[in-house]
């Protein structure tokens, strides 16, 4: 199916967002990660995380994600996960879309 136009305009512009944002020196990209709703609160996702962030320490390099930044930014930013906000925007597609997303990225050295 076809996004919608407003849709098509809010890709575009968070296609953008990220590019603009994108770190320049050497890092590691966490691209996707989720956790299955039955699975949640267990670790799982900390603990993948950790692993990412000894390949990333052995390799001398930080570890950047991006993420929504109204829900799952709350997760990586705990204390006990330990990601810090680098840059937020709020992503919208044209004047008709009054929601937006808020988007952010992050970093853990």
């Amino acid at each position: 199916p076809r996004l919608p136009p407003r849709l098509q305009a809010r890709n575009l512009t968070l296609d953008q967002a990220l590019e603009d944002n994108k770190p320049k020196k050497p890092h590691w990209h966490v691209q996707m990660l989720a956790t299955a709703g039955t699975h949640r609160g267990r670790g799982c996702a900390r603990k993948l995380l950790a692993a990412v962030h000894e390949w990333a320490k052995r390799d001398g390099v930080f570890v950047y994600l991006e993420t929504d930044g109204d829900t799952a930014s709350a997760f990586y930013e705990r204390a006990s996960v330990g990601y810090k906000r680098v840059w937020e925007e709020l992503v919208t597609g044209d004047e008709t879309d009054t929601t937006g997303m808020l988007v952010v990225g992050l970093e853990k050295c």
